[in-house]
């Protein structure tokens, strides 16, 4: 386990970055049903979107440490983009917000 840490080294660190980058993207552009609304929120809300690229950055890390690592990477993103895109479309369906008042029977 050791030798594994010693091999990461910056190259092997860059995809993980780049793919959390495009991934939270991707789950925007789902959330606000457009492109350029999730355009807009990258540019509006600058921290909020690397504050979820770093979400998403933190379970791609795990790929840095297991041997199959492509295997791992696609799953991982399966597992986000299944999230995300069930998020959008529920938010897309529900017509009232889940407030307080709505969850007392």
């Amino acid at each position: 386990m050791i030798r594994r840490i010693k091999n990461i080294n910056i190259n092997s660190i860059k995809p993980p970055i780049i793919l959390a980058i495009i991934i939270t993207f991707i789950i925007e552009v789902f959330n606000r049903n457009s492109f350029i609304g999730a355009l807009t929120y990258l540019f509006l809300h600058p921290f909020l979107f690397i504050y979820n690229v770093l979400i998403i950055l933190s379970t791609f890390l795990i790929v840095l440490l297991v041997k199959r690592r492509i295997f791992t990477y696609v799953f991982i993103c399966t597992i986000w983009l299944t999230a995300g895109i069930t998020n959008g479309v529920v938010l897309s369906l529900c017509i009232f917000s889940f407030m307080d008042s709505s969850s007392k029977a």
